[in-house]
């Protein structure tokens, strides 16, 4: 039953959330002609639109699927969707793993655009592809990337996909919360009004997490050997008085740096509460208007 109901929701979906790549693709298409045919006009024009609608193309994929949520599971198609023979959890289970491919495949689109304008930017410079590809391997061999490549990608792929899932869980636990009945007389503003609290508690705990827990990643700057990297217990705030008592003996500048990770230990602990809490809701009805 899970799978005919992802099925339907991309069927849904799919009705209008293609269209939107699409035309990402025929504005990429037209810069790609216009850099081929080196007809200046054409790549500015295309160039100027491809910016708006790699923009466009990300807000209006959100904004496409919160309103699906809104509308399937606390509007006036609600009682239709909890009508069906199956739990509801399993409807918000669908509607997350369909919005996660979606959003996935607005930031491939994006990163597609993003590449044409380097492109472009390449072509306006008289830079050679192959010196951008030397000075890309220069800048990763700095940062220390070079002999860790596995870990480097498989490092981008799980921030990725925590993004995605952390940002798709907090707006529906805030749809969801937003729609129960205590936040009836405010509309539609009350999802946005319990996002916007959301939004500013998990950014101050973020930063407390930043500062406060001692676990971190020290980077030593050396210009002859690049970047190194060491795990340590310290916290960002006892760093930061070190590094300003130095200042003040007016010593010379540290080779060693310090950035918290303490934010990435606290923040998926909260968005899986509040996947829970979405789920509770969901299975309680509360958020039906």
């Amino acid at each position: 039953m899970f799978g005919k109901l992802v099925k339907h929701e991309f069927r849904a979906t799919g009705r209008i959330i293609p269209f939107v790549f699409l035309v990402t693709i025929f504005m990429s298409l037209i810069t790609i002609t216009g850099i081929l045919l080196n007809i200046d006009a054409l790549i500015g024009v295309s160039f100027f639109f491809l910016i708006i609608t790699l923009i466009a193309e990300v807000i209006v994929t959100y904004g496409l699927l919160i309103w699906r949520f809104y509308k399937t599971m606390c509007g006036n198609e609600a009682y239709l969707s909890f009508t069906l023979p199956v739990k509801p959890r399993l409807l918000y289970f669908s509607k997350m793993l369909v919005s996660f491919v979606w959003v996935l495949l607005s930031m491939l689109v994006l990163m597609l655009g993003m590449s044409l304008i380097v492109l472009v930017i390449i072509k306006g410079k008289d830079t050679s592809i192959a010196g951008i590809i030397e000075g890309i391997k220069v800048m990763t061999d700095f940062l220390g990337f070079s002999d860790h490549k596995g870990i480097a990608i498989l490092f981008i792929i799980v921030v990725t996909v925590f993004s995605i899932l952390g940002g798709l869980t907090s707006i529906f636990f805030a749809v969801t919360l937003g729609s129960t009945s205590r936040f009836h007389k405010f509309g539609i503003g009350g999802p946005i009004l319990v996002y916007l609290v959301e939004y500013i508690s998990l950014q101050m705990i973020g930063m407390l997490a930043f500062g406060l827990i001692p676990l971190a990643l020290e980077v030593t700057v050396r210009l002859d050997e690049g970047l190194s990297y060491r795990l340590v217990s310290r916290n960002m705030i006892e760093w930061i008085l070190e590094e300003t008592k130095r200042s003040a003996t007016g010593a010379a500048a540290s080779e060693v740096g310090l950035i918290g990770i303490g934010t990435y230990i606290v923040l998926p602990i909260i968005l899986a509460v509040l996947f829970m809490a979405t789920t509770r809701i969901v299975e309680k009805h509360m958020s039906i208007r």
